[in-house]
């Protein structure tokens, strides 16, 4: 059965994954008892999508972030934003276009997302929509290749 995920491309993921950083903290707010499991699951989408930002050379200086005694970016400190995470996505996006490697940080995407959903309901939500979306985009897309196509065949 195929993953329902790898409908979203690329782009998609750039606009949501913010989206869902914030509403695994805002999850983790309003639970009692067991915060850290929305928490860890935005930690380990953040250090994902940092580590995947030092695979393309992207500078993280000025990121806030929480490193380890190693120096690897385990997580989003407070003081990090979700504009912070859109502007290390879209650098990303920027340097894979186009290149064998865009594919590899899609599906390295997907899979941190896949993960984080496990931890909210709210984030299942999110990417059930985005889905919907994708899907009627596409169901779009090919009403008007028909209709352009019909078009075509009718005046020629």
């Amino acid at each position: 059965m195929a993953d329902p995920l790898n409908a979203l491309k690329l782009d998609q993921l750039v606009e949501i994954i913010p989206e869902i950083l914030v509403t695994l903290r805002e999850d983790a707010m309003s639970i009692r008892g067991i915060r850290d499991i929305p928490l860890a699951a935005a930690d380990k989408l953040f250090a994902t999508i940092c580590k995947l930002a030092e695979e393309v050379d992207l500078d993280l200086a000025g990121i806030p972030t929480w490193r380890n005694p190693e120096g690897r970016i385990i997580g989003m400190r407070s003081a990090t934003r979700p504009v912070h995470v859109r502007w290390i996505l879209e650098d990303i996006h920027c340097r894979v276009r186009g290149t064998d490697d865009e594919r590899f940080v899609c599906d390295a995407l997907r899979w941190a997302v896949r993960q984080s959903a496990g931890a909210s309901k709210n984030v299942v939500s999110i990417l059930v929509s985005e889905l919907e979306s994708a899907a009627l985009t596409r169901e779009w897309d090919r009403f008007a290749e028909v209709r352009q196509g019909n078009r075509g065949a009718a005046v020629g």
